[in-house]
């Protein structure tokens, strides 16, 4: 799995490029093989002014398509933990309808 993280009007350093790393192993680890590209963008929607503005959108290419999520926290950490939580669910539920798909197929529906 490739991983791509970009960042936008926030500072990208080893610690959080690190948690990323760590978060997405955890989330995404076991769908290793399928997901071949993952794309985290980290951004400070209104600057210096504070509040719910860090944005995280992560967008994975798995072999059962494109699946783009997005999160809004005050902290980038946190906004990353829950959007890696988010992709996490969208990934296994695209699994889970295509093993359900190829099931009802070869059963003869």
């Amino acid at each position: 799995m490739k991983l791509d993280i970009r960042c936008r009007g926030t500072q990208k350093n080893e610690t959080l490029v690190q948690h990323v790393q760590r978060k997405l192993a955890f989330a995404l680890g076991r769908f290793d093989r399928r997901v071949r590209r993952v794309v985290v963008r980290l951004e400070d929607v209104n600057g210096p002014r504070g509040g719910v503005d860090k944005v995280c959108r992560v967008e994975a290419v798995s072999e059962f398509g494109v699946h783009v999520v997005e999160a809004r926290d005050v902290q980038p950490f946190a906004a990353v933990d829950r959007a890696l939580e988010m992709i996490e669910r969208a990934v296994a539920r695209s699994l889970r309808k295509t093993r359900d798909l190829t099931t009802r197929t070869a059963e003869g529906f």
